[in-house]
């Protein structure tokens, strides 16, 4: 028996170590981002950090695509709603990756929308 998925569906980057811009459709929602940081959990054994600046953090359906909730204990969440909590976001977790082995990912969502709003200042904004 077959079956078909109606959900749109989306060929999953390769991660190097770095940065790795994935540009998703919005009609794809955050669901590849969310597979990729299942699967680099899944595939290494350090934690994974997802700061969010864009409310893109569906933890709801990150819960739907783990396997198990086991898995989802080593995901942190965090949200920055201003420019100025994701900075502050970003520069805590630099401290801790200081200080430990590293992670399997770090997923950074939102990291230009906030810094190009109305209302923080260019000259901040560069700044932060």
């Amino acid at each position: 028996m077959r079956t078909h998925s109606r959900r749109p569906t989306a060929d999953l980057p390769n991660l190097a170590p770095g940065v790795t811009l994935v540009d998703v459709d919005d009609e794809l929602g955050v669901a590849p981002v969310q597979a990729l940081l299942l699967d680099r959990v899944l595939g290494a054994d350090g934690p994974a950090f997802w700061v969010d600046g864009a409310n893109r953090a569906n933890t709801t359906r990150l819960r739907e695509l783990a396997p198990a909730d086991r898995v989802l204990d080593r995901i942190e969440v965090a949200r920055g709603f201003t420019a100025h909590q994701h900075t502050a976001l970003l520069d805590r977790l630099a401290g801790r990756l200081a200080a430990r082995e590293s992670p399997s990912v770090v997923v950074a969502t939102g990291l230009d929308g906030m810094y190009r709003a109305t209302d923080v200042d260019s000259e901040l904004a560069e700044q932060l």
